[in-house]
Parts: structure tokens; sequence; C-alpha cells
């Protein structure tokens, strides 16, 4: 089988397949009726014209730049500042850490006190580009930068950004054999202590999205110490317990396992890279007006979650396909699976139950994680309309954390889970608020 057709092709198709029956059982329609419908010659035919013309097909050319950027060319081209660092964790994955240590236009003397730190950390199967692809004057981490702040953006191992590891080839199997446990247990006191040490502080302010506060938490837990170097931490949409989670993920959670060993087989590595298949067809077939509409033209990312994007400008659709997905392991993805199958806990992976009996001292099933040690002050953000991380499931949290200060509804009735970094109304119902609550910046 050829390589690359390997690896994404199948991840892609049964991604693809999944949101499909999912729409379609919603829709009143049975998959035995959909499967029925499907021109599996067309399906070959098609799949081997793709094959064949994968060299000659180029992405279509869109008039804004920021679609092909970088994190860092993004941040220089909007005029401010930015400096690139490298931190290496205990486990030996080598990260990329961005930083804008003050606003556009702001003084550069080196007797002039940089501002508090702020660490910002993306979620699942993103980058730091997230917090970065808005306007200047509502993204998060412009707006924070130009307020004083010394801004600090995370990336996970496994993305484009921190795909590298100081023995271990990130081709091989062993590069991706990870979750957040070990993104939570590593990444994140790797970057916190390495973010203190370099500014002298000695406390940061953590805002997490989505995943980004499951790593922070299994980080609190299992670095009990690291509370202490905590001011506050700010959790937009915390994905922890899924047991109410409405997303089409649920669906093809009950088949996490075996999914995981067709896809070994497969000897698949990265899971929703940037570069994959359906991201390349999307760019060669779908036209500017059908992104995000007809279903083919979706990001799978934003069709797992099925948000309807309604809060987010058309104009920053193309710059979101552009840098979401940026890759994440495949356990990563079976993991929020495998939390929405074991009910309201929030759990490590469960390795099945004979490697679950040696790695969790003779259990069958993974132990809680005991979110009562997350002591650092906690403010909960959701919104009512998030099909992945629900009202329910973040009152279970805010109930089980060890110092939640306050649970905030974002006040808009239609607000989801990707409307946290990019909806046009994102000043006044989320960033207004978090920056109130924020310790001042100097």
């Amino acid at each position: 089988m050829v390589p690359w057709l390997r690896t994404d092709l199948v991840v892609q198709l049964l991604v693809f397949l999944v949101v499909l029956v999912t729409h379609s059982s919603e829709s009143k329609t049975t998959t035995a009726a959909l499967l029925g419908k499907i021109k599996w010659r067309s399906i070959i035919k098609w799949t081997n014209l793709w094959i064949k013309t994968k060299r000659r097909i180029s992405q279509k050319q869109d008039a804004n730049p920021e679609i092909s950027m970088t994190s860092v060319e993004i941040i220089s081209s909007r005029g401010y500042p930015v400096e690139v660092h490298t931190v290496v964790t205990d486990d030996g994955y080598i990260l990329e850490v961005h930083r804008i240590p003050h606003g556009k236009g702001q003084s550069t003397d080196s007797s002039t006190p940089l501002g508090k730190p702020v660490f910002l950390q993306h979620g699942f199967s993103t980058s730091d580009a997230d917090w970065l692809i808005s306007p200047s004057d509502r993204s998060l981490a412009f707006r924070l930068a130009d307020l004083g702040y010394d801004v600090w953006l995370g990336n996970a191992r496994g993305n484009i950004y921190s795909r590298k590891h100081a023995n271990i080839d990130p081709s091989s199997e062993a590069y991706w054999k990870f979750s957040w446990d070990q993104m939570g247990t590593f990444d994140i006191p790797s970057v916190v202590n390495y973010i203190l040490t370099k500014t002298g502080r000695a406390k940061l302010s953590y805002i997490g999205h989505s995943m980004g506060c499951a790593m922070f938490f299994v980080a609190m837990i299992n670095r009990p110490e690291l509370n202490d170097r905590i001011e506050v931490m700010m959790a937009l949409a915390p994905a922890t317990a899924l047991a109410q989670m409405k997303s089409p993920i649920r669906y093809f959670a009950p088949f996490a396992t075996p999914l995981q060993i067709v896809l070994r087989l497969l000897r698949t590595r990265a899971f929703l890279t940037r570069d994959d298949l359906m991201h390349r067809l999307q760019a060669a077939f779908c036209r500017e007006q059908d992104r995000h509409k007809t279903f083919f033209c979706r990001n799978m990312v934003f069709a797992l979650v099925d948000d309807d994007l309604r809060n987010i400008s058309p104009d920053l659709w193309p710059v979101m396909d552009g840098h979401v997905p940026a890759g994440t392991s495949v356990r990563t993805a079976a993991q929020f699976a495998q939390n929405y199958n074991s009910g309201e806990t929030f759990i490590p992976y469960s390795y099945g139950w004979l490697r679950n009996l040696q790695r969790y001292n003779g259990r069958l099933t993974p132990p809680p994680y005991e979110l009562n040690k997350v002591t650092c002050p906690v403010y909960i953000f959701y919104g009512d309309n998030d099909l992945l991380v629900g009202p329910g499931d973040v009152a279970w949290l805010a109930g089980k954390l060890g110092n939640v200060k306050e649970s905030i509804k974002v006040d808009h009735e239609l607000y989801n889970h990707f409307d946290f970094l990019w909806a046009t109304d994102n000043n006044r119902v989320l960033y207004d608020p978090i920056i109130s609550r924020l310790p001042s910046a100097l």
C-alpha cells in the first residue's frame, strides 16, 4: 500500500463515514439503507483517480496570506514582537513555544520590566494558531499583549510545531504512544517551569481551551507542587467528563478499541494532520462559497464536534481551515471516546485489561483522576450550545475541582465549542470577562 495512503486516507475515510452515518441516522435514514446507496465502484474509481493525479493537484491560493503562514509569521506580520523557544520534556519530546513579550509599538527598553506571564494552551489536534487568526482587536493573545502581559503560546506534542524528539524518530510508532496523560504529566510542567525560569517570575496565569484544560488538570494532579505556581487558571470549555456529550463522536466512541486495532495494523501514526488527504481534496475541489456549508467541504475537526460556525465570520473560515487540524496521536483521540464511555468521571488512558493490570497497580480499569487535587484558583467558562462539553459535564467538573472561584455561562444562547476561539463578539461575551478576572499585567 502506498505509504501516504496507508496513513491518512484510511483515517479520513473512517472519520468521514462515521460523520456521514451520524448525519444520515439523525435524518431517519438507516445505516443499511445508506450503505446500499453507496456506489462502491465509483468510490474505487475516484480513489484510483486521486492516486494518479495526487501530485498534479495543488491547493488553490486564497486571498488571505495567513492561510499558509506559520504562527510566528502571523504574529510578525501583525506588527508584534515574537520569540521562538524550545522546551525539552523529561521524556524527550521537543516542544516549540511562541512568545509575544509585549504589545505592538510598546517599549523594548531593557530597563522596562515585562508584564506578568500568561500561558495559553490550545485543544485537540490544533496549534497555538487558534489564539492568533482572529483579527488582532478580537484575538485573545494580541489583546493580552497590548494590555501589557507577557504572552506565551504552547504547542502540544505531536502537532506541526512540536513533532520532534531527542531520541525517537517522529515517523516511528514509538513516538506516537502518547495521550493527554503524557501531555499533562510532561508537557505542561516542562513549559510552566521554563516560562517561570525565563521570566524570573514566581507564578503565571494559564488559559486553556478544551483539551488544554484536561492537560492542565493532569499536570496539577500529578505534579501538585505546580498549583502554587499558578496565579489563576481560566478553563474555556474544559474537556474532562464527557458523559453528556452530544457531538457525533459519541456514535463511534463504543468502537474506539477495535478502531485503534485497525489503525495500528495499518501502521497509522498521526491523527488528523493538516496535510491529510481530506484536507487536500477540499482545498482542490471546494469552492469558497461551499466552505463549511456542504457536507464534503466541512473541516473534519469541526464536523466531529458538529459546530455550526454561525457565530464565526465566513471570512475567517479559510484561515481556520489552513491551520486546523494540526495533528495529534490516535491515542489522544481514543481517550476522548474512553472518557465518554466511562460516564461522569475523568480517567487516564485505558490500555486494555491486561496492560491496565500492570500499569494501574492491579486495576482492570484506569483509576479516576482526583480533581480535588487541583487547588489553584480556577474560573470556568462554558457555552449552552456546546455539543462536546455540555453544561451538565461542566457542573460535574465544578463540583470536583478543589478551588473553583466561579463557573460562568457565556452570555450567548448559541455559543458552542469553537466560538471560544473565533466568535465575532468574543470581546464582549468572553474576553472582557476573562481579562477582568486576571491579575493586573504589571
